[in-house]
């Protein structure tokens, strides 16, 4: 399924080691996701890439709990995807150090997704057409690529429109899998957008587009 990325490899840190001890925990089982109501798209809501995944309340795997992943790719090879709303506090300017763009930059590496999360790949924001190695366009001015020069090509052109971010690891759907997680009500379907992905403060991404109050909360408010 990615055979069109062969990203960054972070040398000298565990990194799947530490990104995931911080997400995963024990997490209690809840019964009503068994019964949730089949939540499958609805017309004009197609599976592909350039959609927003929106989890629901009732998904409660810690990898991808009140995460909002964007699907890059959806076809016969398979479907994957990458969180955006996970930032962590590794700095892409000390995990890639041999990257000359990144010195002296801030940018922070973002949990992508619990596969191979030892490897970075990046999403584009580009207003002309990316031609890079290793480089797909997902929707509109959004690519997905695995090429390091990625970064030097954002950053160089100097454009206040354009960006890059980097995320460790990436999110995985064998065939069928992920239609029966929607179905379930594990995900809600959104057409994705660029400003979300790459200019809304993460920690309002899920809130804003999440379906619907926490349940519960109604009760709580009205008391």
């Amino acid at each position: 399924m990615m055979s069109l990325l062969r990203p960054l490899r972070v040398t000298g840190l565990i990194l799947g080691t530490v990104l995931l001890a911080a997400l995963l925990g024990s997490t209690p089982a809840d019964p009503a996701r068994r019964e949730a109501a089949a939540r499958l798209p609805g017309p004009g809501q197609k599976l592909g890439a350039g959609v927003f995944l929106v989890a629901s309340h009732r998904l409660v795997d810690p990898r991808f709990s009140r995460s909002v992943v964007l699907l890059t790719q959806y076809d016969r090879e398979g479907v994957m995807g990458v969180i955006i709303n996970r930032p962590t506090e590794h700095r892409l300017s000390d995990l890639l150090p041999h990257v000359e763009a990144l010195r002296g930059r801030s940018d922070r590496l973002f949990f992508g997704g619990p596969v191979s999360v030892d490897v970075i790949v990046t999403l584009i924001l580009c207003a002309e057409k990316v031609e890079l190695p290793e480089t797909t366009r997902v929707f509109g001015d959004v690519y997905l690529s695995g090429d390091p020069a990625a970064f030097a090509y954002i950053i160089g052109r100097k454009r206040e429109d354009e960006a890059i971010r980097g995320y460790a690891g990436y999110a995985g759907w064998a065939a069928g899998q992920l239609e029966g997680e929607i179905a379930r009500g594990d995900w809600s379907v959104v057409d994705a957008d660029a400003f979300t992905v790459f200019r809304k403060e993460s920690s309002a991404i899920w809130r804003d587009l999440s379906p619907g109050p926490e349940p519960g909360r109604e009760l709580r408010a009205g008391r």
